[in-house]
């Protein structure tokens, strides 16, 4: 994946690089796109829930909700990937990008019984990115799904249902109650498609309990090559441009991923009533790990090799302006979770415990110095915040704004052991909502090899 780097913003190459480190489940193992096809979606999927004794909403403090409406849109238009990694073994994904056809959006209302009478919580929030699971059978055949429905989503968790500050259901709690489709691989490469995605059940989880119906169809045109999708010429032009170019890079085994990124959160009287906030109080604790997964930093720039080395962090000495460096740590191999406990006017409002399944943590350079971020709205996919509770969302967080984050010398990435202790934690006034961080999360990368390319 690395020579495209360059062509790629920071934020993209995170959301391809998730993707990338499913097919290719080996560090430094290669995954390139085989297959690809735009697609085009129709529908809705819509969610309607309410407290239920028999799924614990006593335990979770959850009983009093009345109502509550979840309606998923995804983004009208965008592509079918199919990917082979080194192994030979091909995954997919269904790629949803925000762009002129709008981004997902997920509009909430969640109703509520209280003493002194009902209360609402209204959101609605944009998703610019999602990821679909595509399965690739043995039998030449692709299960379309909803990540529990087609098989378990290997991004972390099922894609659909974005977050809101009203809280309810997770996509864990719907997505195997959806159904799968099944389509052969010779076929969609002969002629367009339409997967009709559409069902209906009932659910009960985490002390809700309602109905899910999904009215979604793809609309995917015929696959073909990857590679077909830019012409010959231009692509000899681009060839002859880049031929210059290095890339230089480090690859990192996770080795452990210790300690907790505690939140503490309290009703942000500016901002409460229209999210039904007022009064709230509580902690979210993230704890990460146990974990394991690949890290990796990336030098590339038309200057020799030693220059790259000195960007990466390998070799003191300056480093040359037309060098950039950026890197990442990616776990997806974790057992860890997410702790929510909130009070309401002294009274408790609701309790949680959520599986914490993966997590990215982003390298960037300044001048001599590298700052690791864990917990940033930058990352797609990584809703660490998110639970059935109502509460603040990481995208909440503005800017270079992190839940966790450490600086260390540039030449630090240098050692073969490379310990990363994230400290420095944020203070945010977000919507119904003011949030502190007070992060203890240690990262450790033990390096495994270094290589280079070229463009």
């Amino acid at each position: 994946m690395h020579p495209t780097i360059p062509r790629l913003g920071l934020a993209a190459l995170v959301l391809v690089s998730a993707c990338l480190a499913v097919a290719a489940p080996t560090a430094g193992a290669a995954a390139r796109p085989t297959l690809a096809a735009t697609v085009r979606t129709s529908g809705q999927l819509v969610v309607r829930f309410h407290g239920d004794t028999a799924a614990g909403c006593g335990l979770l403090f959850r009983c009093d909700i009345r109502a509550g409406t979840a309606r998923w849109t995804p983004a009208r238009s965008g592509s079918v990937t199919l990917f082979r990694s080194a192994g030979g073994r091909r995954r997919g994904f269904v790629f949803l990008l925000e762009g002129s056809s709008g981004s997902a959006r997920t509009v909430a209302r969640v109703e509520r019984s209280a003493a002194d009478g009902a209360h609402v919580c209204a959101d609605s929030r944009a998703q610019p990115f999602t990821a679909l699971p595509v399965q690739v059978g043995r039998a030449g055949t692709l299960v379309f799904g909803f990540g529990g429905a087609g098989g378990s989503d290997e991004l972390g968790e099922p894609a659909l249902l974005g977050s809101t500050h009203c809280g309810g259901p997770l996509p864990d709690d719907v997505a195997p109650s959806l159904p799968s489709r099944t389509v052969s691989l010779r076929a969609l490469r002969r002629r367009p498609r339409t997967i009709d995605l559409s069902g209906s059940a009932a659910f009960g989880a985490g002390g809700l309990a309602g109905t899910v119906r999904s009215t979604l169809a793809l609309h995917v045109r015929r696959l073909h090559e990857a590679h077909d999708q830019s012409g010959g010429r231009r692509r000899r032009v681009r060839h002859r441009e880049r031929q210059q170019l290095r890339v230089l890079s480090v690859e990192y085994r996770i080795a452990s991923v210790t300690g907790s990124v505690p939140v503490e959160v309290d009703a942000n009287p500016r901002s409460c009533a229209r999210y039904d906030a007022c009064g709230l109080t509580g902690t979210i604790t993230a704890s990460p790990g146990p974990a394991g997964g690949e890290a990796y930093v990336t030098a590339f720039g038309r200057v020799p090799v030693a220059g790259l080395r000195r960007a990466a962090g390998l070799e003191p000495g300056p480093v040359p302006r037309k060098a950039l460096a950026y890197g990442y740590a990616q776990w997806t191999r974790a057992r860890g979770s997410v702790q929510t406990s909130f009070d309401r006017s002294g009274m408790p409002a609701c309790r949680d415990s959520v599986a914490l399944r993966r997590g990215t943590l982003l390298l960037l350079t300044r001048g001599r110095r590298v700052i690791a971020r864990f917990g940033s709205p930058r990352v797609a996919g990584d809703e660490i915040l998110r639970s059935r509770c109502p509460g603040p969302l990481l995208a909440d967080l503005r800017g270079q704004t992190s839940l966790a984050s450490a600086r260390l010398p540039r030449r630090a990435l240098g050692r073969r052991t490379v310990v990363l202790h994230l400290v420095r934690g944020a203070s945010v006034d977000a919507p119904g909502y003011r949030l502190r961080s007070r992060p203890d999360l240690t990262v450790v990368l033990e390096r495994e090899r270094v290589r280079v390319r070229r463009g």
